[in-house]
């Protein structure tokens, strides 16, 4: 897997979403500090998952070629949401927000399927393995430091840090998978 520049850009856009997620982690220090009613976490919370949903439903409408075209411009753009929060936006636009977050962030329906697919068949169950317990170990991983980074910065400055990361971390990616997945040319 290491050695096969497509499965390393699928494997590094899948892990990546921990970066995103990390406004999930954040949220009622995020509320807290937009003196909000404790109640406001549930909608912030529900915001993400609403997105991720329509995000889901658009992506899926979309041409199979598109889709793979597109996973690592929204894999970028499910941070520039997250940095805008930075700026402490009142609860109906963090809202609005985390929704654009977990819209963008629906580029996990076609990345996790795509590495599964090009994965060779011999080491499929390894390799999903690898995947999943990566994926699941880097959200766990970012939740961490973005607390800890809030704790220091405050949860929204510390939001816009992980938006900042999603984004440099996604363009990066965006271009490897632009050049990973496009045909060698003849020699």
């Amino acid at each position: 897997m290491w050695s096969d520049r497509q499965l390393r850009t699928l494997v590094g856009l899948i892990w990546m979403i921990g970066l995103p997620v990390t406004a999930e982690g954040l949220a009622v220090p995020y509320v807290a500090r937009l003196s909000a009613a404790p109640a406001a976490v549930g909608w912030l919370l529900a915001s993400t998952p609403v997105g991720a949903i329509a995000g889901a439903y658009v992506l899926t409408k979309l041409a199979p070629s598109l889709r793979l075209r597109l996973m690592g411009p929204l894999a970028a753009a499910s941070g520039l949401p997250l940095l805008v929060c930075a700026w402490h936006p009142n609860l109906v636009v963090s809202c609005l927000l985390f929704a654009l977050s977990g819209a963008a962030a629906a580029y996990m329906v076609v990345a996790p399927p795509t590495f599964i697919q090009r994965t060779p068949q011999a080491s499929r169950g390894q390799a999903i393995g690898l995947m999943s317990s990566g994926s699941i170990a880097a959200q766990g991983v970012c939740l961490a430091l973005g607390g800890v980074v809030a704790d220091r910065i405050g949860a929204p400055a510390a939001l816009g840090v992980a938006g900042a990361l999603a984004i440099a971390v996604g363009v990066a990616l965006s271009l490897a998978w632009t050049q990973a997945d496009s045909p060698t040319p003849p020699t």
